[in-house]
């Protein structure tokens, strides 16, 4: 079927139809039914796939009063199509009468003033009174009938002449012009309609439109589900004041002013409600209601207020990123992956520079914690009180400059995540008391606070100093070390494994150069001679300063011996025969020396 059916009341309009022209035709399906025949005809063409139905007369009044839910397109009949009908029905001069419905008759007040011809006009409301409306005429002595084909048919059993009242081609491709307009305007409104419910279906929300008499013009499944309805078919179209009495829709429309967070008693629960009015020219023409459900604001807050306490707390490094291939270093690997599978505190001891925090991170990472917070704090970074308030937090005045709403600590935003503690050992003895209790408990209480706040957390710490030697001195709680060398992982200095100088030299001259968009560099086996000679006191922190250096200050793109001394610092080379002899047993200076 094609998305026009046009139902001719007669055979002649139906090849009239079929002579359209080509591009017109093909948009339309000719069918051919007269009055309750064409209204069949129309309700099969819908149920085939039609979108318009073309008729005209009494064919297409009765089809608007059928079933038919889709358009129905008139045929208009013309003041030609009238006159002539009646230069025919003057020849015989005798007493004329049209008869028809409505959209007939109500198209001919001004012929008889223009033919001067006296004509009758009789108009019907059903089928059943053409057989009486023609019996009165042949009593009145009416000779000649004009009207579509039911009348010709009824015209010859009376004794009448019967005249078709026909349409020209001009105004059937009239017609269908105005259907193809209707066919792609409504294909537009269902793409429309489809988007605007597939935007409603995918809002978790409720949401629900009324119209300014306040009925429900499209509801999703969420408000559905909340009204208590089970179809949308079946609250469409109703009154929301019928379903939900105590929302103030009525208000809204009459004085064109929303109410928002307005509290409601579902039958699921407690819901927050905004009525927001729909004014199209000053005038209130709808509203929109939304819902919320209590529970799932809280929610929804409480997700929030957590992603904003972990944004930018996020462990970055994997145990892939710690390059090395000494058995000192594969072994600390190891071990920390050992650490990683559990949540027991671990202790990370060695010199500054060497990664404490790429191990911490990576610990983190390859734990059952990896998608909560990694929380880092250096203990060194800051005076004793300021710490404090950082790693426990306070409440509103508990000391001159707190923020009126007080803050949570650091322990508080790792919570279902990992602190980490770097340098440890730089805590004053109050701060080290009030960690003992963290560990010991597990909850931390606010500065200035009476209240305890259970946190799931685990620590991890670090440290570039012999935690022993502290307690032995008395500047470390010894109960505090016992809690925190739980697990202990001893990180190697860069002198201890400089046959990973070469592989690190190279990984970062490949970084290095990336971040900044600079060419990359070679080192000559003499420049490479010099830095794994190098006793490297700031360990492999200080190997990537020295490389970004030689990048950044490279006059060439092999820097030999002498560039690199001078990115080392005069007077800083070993030099010794024991780090050469190192150097050449590894394999740097072999080849050189060869």
């Amino acid at each position: 079927m094609r998305p026009i059916a046009l139902i001719a009341p007669n055979e002649q309009l139906a090849e009239t139809a079929r002579q359209l022209p080509g591009k017109i035709r093909d948009s339309v399906t000719v069918l051919v039914g007269n009055l309750d025949d064409g209204v069949r005809a129309a309700i099969e063409a819908e149920a085939s796939g039609a979108e318009v139905i073309i008729s005209r007369g009494g064919t297409a009044t009765l089809i608007k009063r059928s079933c038919v839910k889709i358009p129905v397109v008139e045929i208009d009949i013309t003041g030609y199509d009238i006159l002539r009908c009646l230069a025919m029905a003057r020849k015989d001069g005798s007493n004329v009468a049209v008869v028809g419905f409505h959209n007939v008759v109500l198209r001919l007040n001004d012929i008889e003033n223009i033919t001067g011809m006296h004509v009758r006009w009789v108009e019907v409301t059903s089928v059943e009174q053409f057989d009486e409306v023609m019996g009165r005429l042949e009593n009145d002595r009416v000779r000649t009938v004009i009207g579509g084909a039911r009348v010709v048919e009824l015209a010859s059993r009376y004794g009448m002449q019967g005249l078709l009242l026909m349409s020209g081609q001009d105004a059937i491709e009239k017609a269908v012009r105005e259907a193809i307009r209707i066919v792609a305007s409504r294909r537009v409104e269902r793409v429309r309609n489809e988007q605007l419910r597939t935007i409603l279906s995918s809002i978790r929300s409720g949401v629900v439109s009324v119209d300014e008499k306040g009925q429900i013009t499209a509801i999703n499944p969420v408000a559905e589900k909340l009204l208590g309805g089970t179809s949308s078919n079946i609250i469409v179209g109703r009154k929301l004041q019928e379903l939900v009495p105590e929302i103030p829709v009525s208000k809204v429309l009459d004085t064109g002013k929303g109410e928002m967070g307005f509290l409601w008693e579902s039958k699921n629960g407690r819901a927050v409600l905004d009525v927001t009015p729909i004014v199209v020219k000053g005038k209130p023409s709808g509203a929109i209601i939304t819902f919320d459900m209590t529970d799932r604001i809280q929610q929804l807050e409480a997700k929030i207020r957590k992603d904003l306490h972990q944004r930018g707390h996020i462990a970055k490094c994997t145990f892939q990123d710690i390059k090395g291939n000494s058995e000192m270093i594969q072994a600390a690997k190891a071990r920390a992956m050992k650490f990683a599978i559990t949540d027991s505190t671990v202790l990370i001891e060695g010199e500054s520079g060497v990664g404490k925090e790429m191990f911490a991170q990576s610990i983190h990472n390859a734990s059952r914690r990896k998608n909560g917070p990694f929380v880092a704090v250096n203990c060194a970074a800051l005076p004793p009180t300021l710490l404090e308030s950082e790693l426990f937090g306070y409440v509103d005045g508990a000391f001159t400059g707190a923020q009126k709403k007080g803050k949570p600590g650091l322990f508080e935003l790792a919570h279902k995540g990992t602190i980490f503690l770097d340098e440890v050992s730089e805590m004053s003895p109050e701060v080290q008391a009030r960690l003992l209790r963290v560990l010991q408990e597990r909850e931390v209480m606010r500065i200035g606070d009476d209240r305890v706040i259970p946190i799931d957390i685990r620590v991890i710490a670090a440290t570039n100093k012999s935690l022993k030697d502290l307690v032995k001195s008395g500047s470390f709680r010894e109960d505090l070390y016992f809690r925190l060398d739980v697990l202990n992982l001893s990180v190697p200095p860069l002198r201890e494994r400089r046959e990973d100088i070469p592989d690190l030299v190279k990984e970062f001259i490949s970084e290095i150069s990336q971040q900044l968009d600079l060419n990359p560099i070679q080192l000559s086996r003499e420049g490479m001679r010099v830095l794994v000679s190098y006793d490297w006191p700031g360990n492999v922190r200080e190997l990537r300063n020295v490389i970004e250096r030689l990048i950044v200050t490279a006059t060439s793109a092999e820097c030999g011996p002498e560039e690199v001394r001078a990115a080392l610092g005069e007077g800083k080379i070993a030099g010794d025969s024991r780090h050469t002899w190192f150097a050449r047993r590894v394999g740097v200076l072999s080849e050189v020396e060869s």
